[in-house]
């Protein structure tokens, strides 16, 4: 307040300057006093040197004294006042994955207001690194808040969402930061066309750069083959590694997009029945193996909706579409085979629907009702989501990758753009606040592996979307995190979370971390004793 106060005491070791006739320096005794003897008579300027983080206060504009000295006269009451000001930092960040929590990667929004209340009222626009400091505060009590954007949401720091702060003199208080998510992302699916079953456009240039052939859906899908390879992948159900029980049960394969394509030449009619048996008519044919189905001998409607489900998340993953898919969230209370769906993924689901179709009778899907209501989820549910993010194909919503034509020889290319935010689609919502990570343990006739054990992840490398196999032979507290190449961890997929025994698979979100060597790493405990742990090598190549 610039005035000395009874209880405002003195301050030691400041540096007191004079200067005119004659140049001095001394610092402040314990008490705060300074003097200046034997001066000649003369002009003299008295001023104190401030140090950082304080403010003078006394005297007033321009801070110093000037006296005039004649013999024998002695100045006292040349008194300076210096005032500790307090401040308030912090930093808008973006969080990608909507954790709350500010992880590796995750940068400053600028240009975000940032509000003060309190003892003093005030309000800011964060800089270009999203950095802001409140300065010059006395000490009180304070309100840091931010001011909320449309198609935001704040996720840290927890409700009410507001720093309060009690700030004592001088006292700087750091890391008040704020963390919003924006669900900016746009995704894409395929949904039933008769265009999927079209012979796929080749993408080739003219020497002038020019294409030769707009492409087509069935590029699009030779594009998702192309990046699967040559060995081919299951679209439905659960395929078996073990002869015996291959011949028991069934799923659909396929090695060629052209042959996928088949199954969509003509709309399903018929219900959706398991894979277990063809039923034509009166006439009902065991099915066992892979199966190559088509339109023409296979008229079902969980057929033709399943594997399209399938397609979809398959190119999510490997980024033919924009990837997230398969860890959106259905937003309804919908039941399968006795199994709420409500805040699944994606992922679970299509896991959920491909042990159905292979394993009916472990789900009691084995009579006409329950083959209504299996179609009655596949007509209205699954072809939902395969409808969700679908777009003609347009100039504007898909990007040929020109180098890989050209010099990679491949002539499929294509990566289709997203079209729709989630918001947009209805029966779905972004994994906000939780981990991305999708935890799933595999049904059917194979459950119970033998031994523990931690599979390669797949695809790998990848970007940035890779699923992770492990087994469980008995029940356990399992813990799965990943670390990077100095050994810091940078991601927790499960932490201390008991599951049954079987085969369980978790994906892994790394689109907040950088290209690079990653570990995985699997530890299992029973009884409060480690019973198995195994590391494993990924590769993240953005």
């Amino acid at each position: 307040n610039g005035i000395k106060d009874i209880s405002e005491n003195g301050l030691q070791n400041w540096w007191i300057k004079i200067s005119g006739n004659g140049n001095d320096s001394v610092l402040t005794d314990e008490s705060g006093v300074y003097s200046f003897d034997s001066l000649l008579a003369g002009n003299y300027v008295v001023s104190a040197k401030l140090q950082e983080g304080w403010s003078q206060t006394f005297p007033s504009s321009p801070g110093t004294y000037l006296l005039t000295i004649s013999s024998g006269t002695t100045f006292s009451g040349n008194d300076f006042g210096v005032f500790q000001s307090s401040s308030i930092t912090g930093m808008k960040f973006f969080d990608g994955n909507a954790n709350g929590a500010k992880d590796e990667g995750e940068n400053g929004i600028a240009n975000w207001k940032i509000l003060l209340s309190g003892d003093k009222t005030d309000s800011l626009l964060t800089d270009a690194n999203g950095n802001y400091t409140f300065g010059s505060l006395l000490a009180g009590n304070y309100t840091v808040s931010e001011v909320n954007q449309d198609g935001w949401q704040q996720t840290f720091p927890a409700f009410p969402g507001t720093y309060s702060v009690t700030l004592a003199i001088g006292e700087n208080a750091t890391e008040k930061d704020f963390g919003n998510f924006s669900d900016t992302l746009k995704l894409r699916t395929f949904n039933f066309s008769v265009e999927l079953s079209k012979k796929a456009a080749k993408l080739k240039f003219s020497k002038d750069s020019v294409l030769k052939e707009s492409p087509n859906l069935a590029t699009a899908v030779e594009a998702v083959f192309a990046k699967i390879g040559k060995s081919g992948a299951t679209f439905l159900g659960v395929p078996q590694t073990d002869a015996a029980l291959a011949k028991q049960y069934a799923w659909i394969f396929y090695k060629k997009a052209m042959d996928l394509g088949k199954l969509f030449t003509s709309m399903h009619r018929g219900l959706a029945m398991p894979l277990d048996s063809l039923r034509t008519g009166t006439k009902t044919i065991k099915l066992s193996k892979a199966i190559k189905a088509d339109r023409k001998k296979y008229d079902n409607v969980g057929i033709e909706q399943g594997v399209l489900f399938n397609l979809n998340l398959k190119a999510s993953e490997l980024g033919i579409t924009p990837t997230g898919l398969g860890s959106l969230l259905l937003d309804t209370n919908v039941i399968l085979a006795g199994r709420s769906l409500q805040d699944s993924s994606l992922a679970y689901i299509g896991k959920l629907f491909d042990s159905i179709m292979t394993y009916p009778q472990q789900f009691e899907i084995t009579n006409s009702y329950e083959y209504v209501k299996l179609s009655i989820f596949a007509d209205s549910i699954l072809r939902h989501l395969n409808n969700a993010f679908a777009q003609t194909l347009a100039d504007s919503n898909f990007r040929i990758d020109t180098n890989g034509v050209i010099v990679g020889k491949n002539s499929y290319a294509l990566y289709l753009k997203g079209t729709r935010l989630t918001k947009e689609v209805g029966l779905l919502k972004r994994n906000v606040g939780k981990s991305s990570s999708t935890n799933f343990m595999a049904f059917g006739a194979t459950d119970t592996p033998e031994n523990f054990s931690l599979m390669q992840n797949y695809p790998n490398p990848f970007n940035p979307l890779t699923t992770i196999h492990y087994a469980l032979p008995t029940i356990g507290v399992v813990t799965l995190k990943i670390y990077n190449v100095l050994g810091q961890e940078v991601a927790t997929l499960l932490n201390n979370e008991e599951l049954e025994e079987g085969l369980h698979e978790v994906q892994f979100d790394a689109s907040r971390l950088s290209s690079g060597v990653y570990f995985y790493r699997l530890t299992v405990v029973q009884n409060s004793i480690l019973s198995y742990t195994e590391t494993k090598k990924m590769i993240l190549l953005k």
